[in-house]
């Protein structure tokens, strides 16, 4: 390859310039302390006799993080700290640029952030890609130590980075940045919708709110949309944001629509009853620990309402779910159907309504009965160990077969419990359909009051 002479200084960024126009601070960034700490080694290494191991420092470092906007702006950060010149290279100039010669001395110190693209993934066209990892490996073997030029990229996941440039003397440097805590989560997002935008129903839950960020809008894109269509709505309604309005964009999106009503009340009633099953079997089955964050009978393209389980109930078992948790998921998963037929009769269940109910508490049988060596009669000590012979790679015909028998002997069982319990609490069965119809959306508040207020009447649990 014959590598012309390129002056990289027409694409120094100016440092101090750029943190003042994009207004950034390292207090933006959390859980970043082990990148400042690195930022200060590379000040140190300019230091007059200062002896730095490049080897140890990393010439070449990776940075795991979503957005590659933000990890070059805390790669800019850094420069800033170590008094390195920062060249943000576009991720379609990364080839044409590197594959130039240039003099280190003319930019070092410097950390070149390279924009994540195709040129660090795995290729069809491998003969080029080996040319441009040789290259990079040139770039970085002849690493000047008066004019160190770091060599610095993010990515979503470890596997952004193709394993060819994963090696000593490449990219061996790694950074992951820990996960905000629910909390953080939401006094980020509050922050970021404003304050002095929203009620104290938001701003005294940060962690209610963050929840909520976490489980309906987890990435910066979602959360960007969520953020723009709230403050849209401040501007349009003069008021101020509560949690309802979350919950409310949690259920119907973002999109910006009149509401049309195109369901007849009748229709609005058995999508109520069947979403009131959901919710009931949920409070009860959990002996009122899993309180659903809220219900909704509002319609979106995904489902014609829904039942959100508690956050805080979802993250107290998050990883480590017993068979118990199993069976209460796959009891409120028939709960929808179960509540129809009670309450609109067998013969006007919906036919498609609890499909992807049904296939849900379906998977989790197949998972538990197949793979997990789990007992379909696992309340019973004597027969906890009746079924620990599991499928191993894909199922032959014959355990198919077994797995999918007890399967459907189960769900019918745990169906006709459910419809045992809800017909024993009819009433407050009742009592949450009508509140979903009238009112179309109810909060975690509002279920659980439906909820004290028939637990006077002594709810019976499921055994």
């Amino acid at each position: 390859m014959t590598a012309q002479l390129v002056n990289l200084q027409n694409k120094f960024i100016d440092i101090k310039a750029y943190i003042k126009k994009q207004k950034l601070n390292l207090d933006q960034f959390k859980h970043i302390e082990h990148l400042i700490e690195w930022g200060n080694d590379l000040k140190s290494s300019l230091m007059p006799n200062e002896q730095s191991d490049w080897d140890l420092l990393g010439r070449a470092v990776f940075l795991i993080h979503q957005d590659p906007l933000e990890a070059k702006n805390i790669f800019c950060l850094l420069a800033d700290i170590a008094q390195f010149n920062f060249i943000n290279l576009k991720k379609y100039e990364v080839i044409d640029y590197l594959t130039e010669n240039f003099e280190a001395k003319t930019i070092g110190p410097c950390i070149l952030f390279l924009e994540p693209g195709e040129w660090m993934k795995k290729n069809d066209n491998q003969a080029a890609i080996d040319i441009f990892h040789d290259r990079i490996s040139e770039l970085i073997s002849n690493f000047d130590v008066h004019y160190p030029i770091v060599f610095a990229t993010s990515g979503e996941t470890i596997n952004d980075l193709a394993p060819n440039f994963r090696k000593k003397g490449l990219f061996d440097r790694r950074f992951e940045i820990a996960e905000l805590t629910l909390k953080e989560k939401g006094e980020e997002f509050i922050k970021d919708v404003g304050i002095d935008l929203c009620d104290e129903s938001i701003n005294l839950f940060y962690g209610k709110v963050g929840k909520l960020v976490d489980a309906e809008f987890n990435n910066k894109r979602k959360q960007g949309l969520a953020i723009m269509f709230l403050k849209r709505l401040v501007h349009k309604q003069k008021r101020k944001l509560n949690f309802a309005d979350l919950i409310y964009i949690a259920t119907r999106g973002t999109g910006e629509i009149l509401d049309n009503e195109i369901r007849t009340d009748e229709q609005n009633w058995a999508v109520a009853v069947h979403e009131a099953g959901h919710a009931l079997i949920t409070m009860i089955d959990s002996d009122g620990a899993d309180i659903p964050e809220f219900s909704s009978i509002l319609p979106n393209k995904h489902y014609e309402g829904v039942v959100v389980s508690s956050y805080e109930y979802r993250y107290q078992k998050y990883g480590k779910l017993s068979y118990k948790d199993y069976r209460q998921r796959i009891r409120i998963n028939l709960a929808g159907r179960a509540a129809e037929e009670i309450l609109l009769g067998h013969e006007n269940v919906s036919v498609r309504g609890s499909s992807s109910d049904l296939e849900t508490a379906s998977s989790m049988c197949g998972e538990m009965f197949g793979f997990s060596g789990i007992s379909p009669e696992m309340e019973d000590e004597n027969k906890s160990g009746s079924n620990l012979l599991v499928v191993l790679n894909e199922p032959t015909p014959s355990e198919h077969s077994r797995v999918e028998n007890i399967s459907q002997i189960y769900l019918e069982k745990q169906y006709a419990i459910v419809k045992d319990i809800l017909n024993k609490n009819l009433k407050v069965l009742n009592a949450i359909a009508e509140q979903l119809q009238d009112k179309f959306v109810l909060s975690q508040e509002e279920i659980y009051q439906v909820y004290l207020n028939e637990k006077n009447s002594k709810i019976k649990s499921i055994k």
